[in-house]
């Protein structure tokens, strides 16, 4: 079959034709393309194709060898615009900024994972964590990712504590783990609350010790509010307080039973749980993390 009549078989992609290359590759999915590449490329960043480039390829009686114009290798995984945004990334220029979105770069790292390019994999996940919403990053990670992004994907979906429509995409056994972990956070975080409303504080460097007084009413506003709300959200929140600095008197206990007013004390010791819930998140990532190495 001469290159004239190569349109019976497909059609060619001009962008990526390469007259003197050496392996033709045809892509059924949406549209039936064709590829003439260099083979030997393709192999340096590809253990797929880096077993091709070892394979014998003789012409056997009138059978034409597999990979050229008259009987392209097909890939059957990949649609063909996807394995042309795919070349766009593998041979984009140092300094040359990425121009696919987010949909197109997701998908060429699906075929890259597939078809094992390893350099793809590595530039698509650098641009796509954290960027992405939280069930698709988690859907795209654990299929295709490093287990760091992953893992990185799962805290962000976890932390989100939101009921995220499109959540039932995701593998049964991630959903379950997804509920499991937003559980622990949830009790991990009551517990911070109730340590640090109405209990004794660490010692003073003076050796006096104090207290905050917090009323049940204060405290199940707060049990309401933190435990299962994104920490993005109360943290902002919190921050965005315009509240003055309170320091209270080494040693005093405050007691605020029977009082009818102002519930002043009840609502700097709220603040000041507040702020606890709001700092460091290390622990709520490990009640994460034991959850999701399950």
């Amino acid at each position: 079959m001469s290159v004239d009549n190569v349109d019976t078989l497909g059609i060619r992609n001009e962008e990526w034709w390469f007259n003197d290359g050496n392996i033709v590759l045809q892509v059924r999915i949406c549209g039936n393309s064709l590829f003439k590449l260099y083979l030997g490329q393709l192999a340096r960043a590809s253990s797929f194709f880096r077993g091709l480039e070892h394979l014998p390829r003789p012409e056997v009686g009138t059978q034409p060898a597999e990979g050229t114009v008259a009987r392209p290798l097909a890939l059957l995984k990949v649609a063909g615009d996807v394995f042309a945004d795919l070349l766009h990334v593998l041979y984009l220029r140092w300094g040359e900024p990425m121009t696919l979105d987010q949909p197109r770069l997701a998908a060429v790292m699906r075929a890259a994972h597939h078809y094992q390019f390893e350099s793809i994999c590595k530039i698509a996940e650098s641009q796509l964590q954290g960027k992405m919403d939280a069930v698709p990053e988690m859907q795209l990670a654990h299929a295709t990712g490093s287990p760091e992004w992953a893992s990185a994907a799962f805290r962000r979906l976890v932390l989100a504590f939101d009921d995220a429509p499109d959540l039932h995409i995701l593998d049964p056994t991630v959903q379950i783990k997804v509920w499991k972990a937003r559980q622990r956070v949830t009790i991990w975080r009551m517990r911070v609350l109730e340590q640090n409303t109405g209990r004794l504080c660490p010692s003073e460097p003076d050796g006096q010790r104090h207290t905050y007084i917090i009323c049940g009413g204060h405290l199940r506003h707060l049990l309401l509010f933190v435990p299962m709300t994104s920490r993005g959200h109360f943290v902002s929140r919190f921050h965005a307080l315009d509240v003055p600095s309170w320091d209270p008197e080494p040693g005093v206990v405050y007691d605020r039973s029977g009082w009818t007013g102002r519930c002043c004390t009840c609502e700097d010791g709220e603040l000041h749980a507040l702020a606890v819930a709001t700092g460091p998140s290390a622990e709520e990532d490990a009640e994460v993390d034991l959850v999701w190495n399950e």
